[in-house]
């Protein structure tokens, strides 16, 4: 069944082809977003739910900012949250994504909040490394 919806790879959502521009809209859907074990991304209105194609991933980290005890980022939902660098991972292509909402969708790093988070890494010789908070965090490919 094809998806009457679609989330590009820079978060913008469409709705037969037409961007969808009006941000209740956005955030009604968002609001409604689930994420399936399969990788599916569903919209649910009580009995009804729909599937959405998504080009990456619905969620992107647009910016980074570092505390004293872990980082905070900005989420394209213009909401923040502390990031969980146990569930950073760098695919096989370099693209960089972290988990959030509670651990239950994956998020890309945009360039900018890429940069921005590894301004703080190091490399020891054999891994980057982040350390934040009293942990050590090592930063490789999946």
């Amino acid at each position: 069944m094809k998806s009457k919806i679609f989330v590009d790879k820079e978060g913008r959502w469409y709705y037969e082809g037409k961007e969808i521009i009006r941000e209740e809209i956005v955030k009604e859907f968002l609001n409604a977003l689930e994420y399936d074990e399969e990788g599916r991304y569903w919209i649910c209105f009580g009995e009804e739910k729909e599937p959405i194609e998504v080009e990456d991933t619905v969620f992107l980290v647009r910016e980074v900012e570092k505390t004293e005890e872990s980082f905070i980022i900005t989420l394209n939902d213009e909401t923040k949250e502390y990031m969980d660098l146990e569930t950073f991972w760098i695919d096989s292509r370099g693209v960089p994504y972290c988990l959030v909402k509670n651990k239950k969708f994956p998020a890309r790093l945009g360039r900018t909040a890429f940069y921005q988070l590894a301004q703080h890494a190091y490399f020891d010789g054999e891994n980057y490394i982040i350390e934040v908070g009293g942990k050590r965090y090592i930063l490789n490919k999946s």
